[in-house]
């Protein structure tokens, strides 16, 4: 999963990534988000993928990949539950 970001600030608070192909971004929440998820509970887990357009199928097969991998209640444990320091670890078997 490789990616190119470079980052807009224009001198203020807000920062805009201008993605050259895409990128990957993960948060755990351990405490939870309010969303409005269909299931009316906290969310904990966020993913977040950016993706030039040239890239629009690479991110359907992204997103695709993510979602099979959270559903897998060992995998979504993992996430929930590992040691910061072993994240990146976890979120490397997404790819496989």
């Amino acid at each position: 999963m490789a990616s190119t970001a470079l980052a807009w600030g224009g001198g203020t608070d807000v920062r805009s990534p201008h993605v050259e192909d895409w990128a990957l971004g993960f948060a755990r929440v351990r405490r939870g988000l309010e969303w409005d998820s269909m299931d009316g509970q906290p969310v904990r887990l966020v993913f977040m993928l950016l993706a030039n357009q040239r890239y629009a199928l690479t991110f359907v097969k992204v997103i695709s990949q993510i979602v099979r991998f959270v559903k897998d209640g060992q995998n979504r444990l993992a996430l929930l539950e590992s040691p910061r320091d072993q994240l990146v670890k976890v979120l490397k078997r997404l790819g496989t």
